[in-house]
């Protein structure tokens, strides 16, 4: 089947993104799970292994420390405020 993007996202995003997975979907993007939960705890998933195609977090401290331990790509943090 098509492939399938993992997603990590701070909790505080479990009312808005369901609004961009369905737009993604429409417009054609591969399927998409959404893992919600604490940006530290996600991280911890994270750093131990857990899949993710993106990781949304709520503290860029969190991903800076990811980014520090070679877990996550540098050049592929973007912050927004």
């Amino acid at each position: 089947g098509a492939p399938t993007l993992t997603v990590h996202a701070a909790a505080d995003l479990r009312r808005a993104l369901p609004e961009v997975v369905k737009a993604w979907r429409a417009a054609g993007g591969d399927s998409v799970v959404v893992v919600y939960g604490a940006t530290r705890a996600l991280a911890t998933r994270i750093e131990h292994g857990a899949p993710a195609d993106a990781f949304l977090a709520a503290d860029e401290r969190v991903v800076a420390d990811l980014a520090a331990r070679g877990v996550v790509v540098d050049s592929t943090r973007t912050a927004y405020a």
